[in-house]
């Protein structure tokens, strides 16, 4: 009918050299607003054939009994809802596509990520680095990082050891681009990455496997789960060793994993999950020039035959469910991190300017959440309200180290942290094809900063900020949306 209606609109043009003769011909607007019309209306019919497709296929899929599941993120509310429905930017990354991904670390499973960039600081694959939306990763990629719910960032450098969170762990990803702030605070401005781990199973269920590669390098996995009565259990171990293809690259490292699930009754359930990583690994190997290369593709940096650094990481959670009824949902999760680091690294080609660094770190945290699904005057409303707090401990040393021997004490600092962030989220169906929703969250962190060597230097500073996102999203088709996120 439209194009009809568009056909109908043509310019009466007298032409004398043809006796007066009327005509009508299209002006030059209308010939742009007809290849206009006609890329939409080819645009509509693709998306016509598709629907009929999906309806075609939906009815084979009933008729042989297959169920088509949603994806489904917590991440994006924090709590459970469909990821078209969301109006954020939602990517999720399955057991299915993990599988089939045959990737030999995490950030391997997120280097096709639209909008992100992985890479691998070190040259032999054992210190990847992921950013988002165009965010530096020397430092701060400005994204937060979660297991299971719970923030794995560092204190020193909001980075995070992605090499010790083993690929045979994770049942699925959900990352979450753009600014998520008012939800989760500080470090959640380029997005959020929330890595799920695997659960107990309802059957017992064993799993060993291994692998030899060159550069003697060797890979480990094995993992256990199952049902007792009402105890859920999931144990994992995994380990790595190579000696690299360059010259003392070599690395090493193990991960243990157990988490216990209690079915209290009908509506509780406690989860506890324990996680011991640790790893060492020789110098980086850094870049050769050409000529380096043809004479000895293997080579180290001279000076750095010495370099070593060892990492140890514990996690441990504990997490309260309560499941009041189909429209209430409590919960509360209790954590602590340690991590500690002692290397010796030689940051320039000279070789007596090897420092060691030393670090440690305690966090602890609370997480408490409350969401509610209501349905007032026949619109389907969705709200969650919480408050994060968290409190870290972090020590730094630095000392002269020429020959990798401990020497003059360089640098020494401690910083005590302190935060807490309330916030609340809702949502609105309007209709079938509409979704509003907002959020907005208050932080609150104080800093302690004390320089052992340089006391003038030392501050006590306490800073407060405020977070909005709103957001608008359309499912105008089955599982695709248009949206609108501001944050």
């Amino acid at each position: 009918v439209i194009g009809h209606i568009y056909c109908w609109y043509p310019k009466k043009i007298i032409r004398p050299e043809k006796n007066s003769i009327t005509e009508f011909e299209c002006p030059r607007k209308f010939n742009m607003i007809k290849r206009t019309f006609f890329i939409l209306l080819m645009v509509n019919i693709l998306m016509l054939c598709g629907t009929v497709e999906e309806v075609v296929a939906d009815d084979k899929k009933a008729k042989a009994g297959i169920i088509d599941l949603e994806s489904i993120t917590i991440t994006a509310s924090r709590m459970k809802g469909a990821a078209h429905e969301s109006s954020y930017n939602i990517t999720i990354i399955n057991e299915a596509d993990i599988e089939q991904a045959h990737a030999k670390s995490t950030p391997d499973l997120l280097k096709d990520l639209e909008g992100a960039y992985v890479y691998d600081s070190s040259g032999v694959g054992t210190t990847g680095r992921v950013n988002m939306r165009g965010f530096w990763g020397g430092m701060s990629t400005n994204q937060l990082v979660l297991i299971d719910g719970v923030p794995q960032n560092k204190a020193s450098d909001k980075l995070v050891n992605w090499d010790l969170i083993p690929v045979d762990n994770i049942k699925s990803i959900e990352i979450v681009r753009g600014p998520v702030s008012a939800l989760y605070g500080d470090n959640a401005m380029s997005g959020v990455i929330n890595i799920i781990t695997k659960a107990p199973t309802a059957q017992p269920k064993l799993k060993v496997s291994g692998s030899y590669l060159r550069y003697n390098t060797q890979n480990y996995n094995a993992y256990v789960s199952g049902m007792i009565k009402k105890f859920g259990y999931y144990f994992a171990v995994s380990s790595k060793s190579t000696d690299g293809f360059r010259r003392h690259s070599d690395y090493a490292n193990i991960n243990v994993l157990g988490k216990i699930d209690l079915k209290v009754n009908e509506t509780e359930t406690l989860k506890f999950s324990s996680a011991y990583h640790e790893k060492k690994e020789g110098a980086f190997p850094w870049a050769l020039t050409e000529a380096q290369m043809d004479e000895d593709r293997r080579r180290a940096r001279p000076g750095t035959q010495s370099d070593k650094s060892k990492v140890r990481k514990s996690d441990s959670s504990l997490t309260y469910l309560n499941e009041v009824n189909a429209d209430l949902n409590m919960e509360g999760t209790l954590y602590y991190r340690y991590e500690d680091v002692d290397s010796y690294y030689t940051p320039t080609a000279r070789f007596t300017s090897t420092v060691e660094q030393i670090d440690y770190e305690n966090v602890y945290g609370l997480l408490l959440s409350c969401s509610t699904t209501p349905k007032i005057f026949n619109m389907e409303y969705l709200l969650a309200a919480g408050v994060d707090l968290e409190l870290d401990d972090f020590d730094y040393k630095e000392y002269a180290a020429p020959f990798q021997a401990r020497s003059v004490r360089i640098g020494d600092y401690t910083v005590n942290r302190k935060k807490a962030g309330p916030y609340i989220h809702g949502e609105v169906k309007v209709s079938e094809l509409l979704k509003l929703s907002t959020a907005i969250r208050y932080d609150f962190v104080a800093f302690d900063f004390t320089d052992q060597l340089d006391a003038p230097k030392s501050r006590i500073r306490n800073m407060s900020n405020i977070n909005l996102n709103c957001g608008i999203v359309s499912n105008y088709r089955k599982k695709s949306k248009f949206y609108v996120n501001y944050g």
